[in-house]
């Protein structure tokens, strides 16, 4: 006979059990466990024959949720498992005739149960058991032998068994109600041959009650070749082409508004919609079929005729899909219709606003009903060899939005496909442009560090793929745009330890840290400004490394300091606030309106409006005034010595020498003088600190027949100044001048 083509065979899956219940009164099990919820439990099976004696030649194993088996101990009736979580395991006792399956639900500190296996009348007690029995013709009224077509069930327990060579067939079970399953043996095709020899027979269940000591059996004939009559393997379901309403059936249109399949199938039977995937091969050939279980109703039984309603509710009407309607009767037969939606693909046009590189674009789709999700929607960016298409952690469409990461699309016009069953490709240009950067989360610390002048950043958030990279001045660094191009900053890589050297807490104290995609392009920043926390830093505020001095002219005064220094206030005339002179050395006062205080680098120099006059002028600094670069403040005001004056570097080039050419020399000055000078010349025109000293020429005091010997180059002159207060002695080197 021919095979109906949709008609599908009971899967052992359809007689899955459900969660352990309560158990039927007189049944062939005790479950006791303690109340108190606990982790994991210690498992105790006490499993006998129908005469509670120990089991022979039986197979007795365990498997958890995963269906991996669980090792039990086994001593005579006792099987056990130590510390097992709770939750649901299977039990599968089994001999060469019987094949019994129970689900157990474990919990409490100790599991126990009870469990009576018995496959042969001989190890029974028909005070607890009965049977389920019978023998299996077909429709011609031959036997059926050694046929794996029997199940029996209740609640909890699953029994399978074969008939024997006589068609017969017996299942032990204790007294109770059950289900009694008949399972169509069907025929295959035979592949050595061309024919269509394949037959698919009907399952047939049967509602069987137990009485102990007693062996049930359906009236009617068990028949595991029963054909089916024509339309009967549709199982009661009937519909038109998918939406289309050209008669009066059992299906409506699956209109948007009221998003339901209705239609008619079998009492007690299960209805499930899918959706149909097939997997094609490079010529477009389709290699197999997947379904997808979209939802699933049960049919609202009709007493009268036997067949009834069902209506699968949907979520949306999915538009240019290929679906299809599943029966399952209570005999786990199965019919398969499929079928294509009658709502054609849609069409979708979106024009998105321009968006601010750097961050993730949110795109509103014109879609009402939500068809579109993450999971049945692949995004691409660009067009020919160069499109890419994203992976899943790239965008997301959740409620009609869809939302593309920062680093996916580039500065400019992105042209962006969206490919959905349901839809026609959806094609859209967005535009990223620059504008105000986001900020990058970033912090700095000296804490662990022990090099001086360094700090550590720590920059988080930063996306996959995307670099950091920094910089570091002594003036603020302005804030980039947002997809601002970077290989014109000079940035440097933050490294692997993120230490960053040459920094300090009053003048490179500046550091912009920027978030760079791989498009060398910014897409986050933070400016960082140090403080002596966050810098590793010395303690040793700055102090006077030598005299302070005044220049020829009397108005310039210098202090020069141990190392760089820098004014603690914001403002210049702050630092002039902090800047007194007393001429008399003593009452010291605020500077005067025309004069001048600026730092460079060692010195602190006072510039005064009107010359300075005698010997005794001082200048005092307030405390705080003036730090070092790691803001080490001087803690003390501080007073200069009795102003002298400095001496000068002397004249570049000279051209002749004579009394009106002063030269004021300082220690180890280079002198250039022109050829042809005489000696007693040189010392006319040199000056030691301001005033005339001793001249001595190569260790030999200047005399007046040397006055007329010539000056030879690099001939040492050692000076003394005639002001007995004035001890220094100054060595300068002769250079005749180009």
């Amino acid at each position: 006979m021919n095979k109906y083509p949709y008609s599908k065979k009971f899967l052992s899956a359809t007689l899955s059990l459900g969660l352990l219940v309560s158990p039927i009164a007189g049944s062939h099990f005790v479950q006791t466990a303690t109340a108190a919820t606990v982790t994991n439990s210690n498992v105790e099976l006490t499993i006998t024959n129908g005469k509670g004696a120990a089991l022979s030649g039986t197979t007795v194993k365990l498997y958890d949720s995963a269906n991996k088996e669980i090792t039990l101990s086994a001593a005579t009736t006792k099987y056990s498992a130590s510390n097992l979580k709770a939750g649901d395991y299977t039990l599968v006792v089994s001999d060469t005739k019987v094949k019994m399956t129970s689900k157990l639900k474990v919990s409490g500190t100790t599991f126990k149960k009870n469990i009576v296996f018995a496959s042969s009348a001989s190890v029974i007690d028909p005070s607890k058991l009965g049977a389920i029995g019978g023998v299996l013709f077909d429709s011609t009224d031959n036997l059926v032998k050694d046929a794996p077509a029997i199940k029996v069930q209740d609640a909890t327990t699953t029994w399978e068994t074969s008939s024997d060579s006589k068609g017969s067939f017996k299942i032990f079970v204790p007294a109770g109600s059950y289900k009694l399953y008949v399972i169509g043996q069907d025929i295959s095709d035979n592949p050595e041959t061309d024919e269509n020899e394949s037959v698919d027979y009907k399952n047939n269940v049967y509602d069987v009650k137990v009485t102990a000591g007693v062996t049930s059996s359906p009236l009617e004939d068990l028949n595991p070749k029963q054909e089916w009559t024509v339309n009967e393997n549709k199982l009661g379901y009937d519909k038109l082409t998918f939406g289309t309403a050209i008669e009066k059936k059992t299906i409506n249109d699956l209109a948007n508004t009221t998003k339901e399949i209705k239609g008619t199938a079998l009492n007690d039977s299960t209805v499930y919609l899918y959706t149909v995937a097939e997997v094609k091969d490079n010529e477009g050939k389709v290699i197999s079929t997947n379904l997808n279980q979209v939802t699933s109703a049960k049919v609202v039984n009709n007493k009268t005729t036997g067949i009834g309603n069902f209506a699968l509710k949907l979520s949306n009407v999915m538009p240019g899909k290929k679906l299809a309607i599943k029966v399952v009767d209570a005999a786990g037969n199965e019919y398969l219709d499929v079928m294509s939606s009658s709502i054609p693909k849609l069409s979708m046009t979106v024009t998105p606003l321009d968006a601010l590189y750097g961050k993730d674009v949110v795109i509103t789709l014109s879609d009402a009903n939500k068809l579109m999700t993450t999971a049945n929607t692949a995004v691409t960016v660009g067009t020919g060899e160069e499109a890419v298409t994203l992976n899943n952690t790239q965008y997301s469409i959740v409620s009609g939005k869809l939302t593309i990461k920062a680093n996916a699309l580039n500065l400019g016009s992105n042209t962006i496909t969206l490919k959905n069953d349901g839809f026609n490709d959806v094609v859209l240009t967005q535009k990223l442009i620059e504008g105000t950067v986001q900020a990058l989360t970033v912090t700095a610390s000296s804490s662990k560090l022990t090099e001086v002048g360094t700090t550590q950043v720590t920059a988080t958030g930063v996306a996959s793929g995307n670099k950091v990279q920094y910089k570091v001045s002594n003036t603020p660094v302005a804030a980039p745009k947002a997809g601002a191009d970077v290989t014109s900053l000079e940035l440097i890589d933050l490294p692997v330890n993120k230490i960053i050297s040459d920094v300090d807490a009053v003048n490179n104290k500046y550091i912009g840290v920027y978030e760079i995609d791989k498009n060398d392009r910014v897409v986050k920043f933070k400016l960082i400004i140090l403080t002596a926390v966050s810098v590793k830093t010395e303690t040793t505020a700055p102090t006077l490394s030598t005299a302070a001095t005044y220049a020829a002219d009397k108005k310039v005064v210098t202090l020069t300091f141990s190392e760089n220094i820098f004014k603690t206030g914001t403002t210049d005339s702050a630092l002039k606030s902090a800047v007194k002179f007393a001429a008399n050395g003593t009452t010291f006062a605020a500077l005067k309106t025309g004069d001048k205080v600026a730092i460079s680098g060692k010195t602190l120099v006072i510039t005064f409006e009107t010359a300075l006059s005698g010997n005794t002028n001082k200048i005092q600094i307030a405390a705080n005034a003036v730090q070092d670069k790691f803001a080490n403040k001087i803690a003390t005001a501080l007073t200069t010595g009795a102003l002298t004056q400095e001496l000068e570097a002397v004249k570049s080039t000279v051209t002749t020498l004579t009394s009106s050419d002063s030269l004021i020399v300082i220690e180890g000055t280079v002198v250039k003088v022109p050829d042809g000078i005489k000696a007693g010349a040189l010392k006319a025109a040199l000056l030691v600190d301001g005033g005339k000293g001793n001249f001595i020429i190569n260790n030999e005091a200047l005399g007046e027949a040397d006055a007329e010997e010539l000056v030879s180059e690099y001939m040492t002159i050692n000076t003394t100044a005639e002001d007995t207060s004035k001890t220094a002695e100054y060595t300068i080197t002769l250079v005749t001048a180009p």
